[in-house]
């Protein structure tokens, strides 16, 4: 029996999909190192770990859906609310695990 583990890599793509489902669920991997690095990049430069909406802004491009699947994955560290930046509510700061 090959079930996957807990901690391998989920597929990102069916066998079904188009290619073009399969060239972007392929592109996943990178996107999670680019978020760590630009969580580091936001952090030295505001003084402060970021929300999603305010990460999201900066790298210019959406990331929430991404943060989920990196805590899963034990990368990063969801935070206490907070007031976000760019949307003037409450939400979670992120950051990498094993930081400050």
């Amino acid at each position: 029996m090959n079930e996957p583990g807990l901690f391998d890599d989920p597929p990102r793509s069916r066998p079904t999909d188009p290619a073009t489902s399969k060239k972007a669920g392929a592109s996943v991997p990178s996107q999670f190192n680019r978020i760590l690095f630009e969580l580091r990049c936001f952090y030295r430069s505001r003084g402060r770990w970021p929300t999603a909406n305010e990460l999201g802004y900066y790298m210019g491009t959406d990331v929430w859906r991404r943060m989920g699947e990196l805590q899963t994955m034990g990368k990063v560290v969801r935070l206490a609310p907070r007031i976000c930046q760019r949307s003037g509510r409450p939400a979670a700061g992120w950051k990498p695990k094993g930081e400050i």
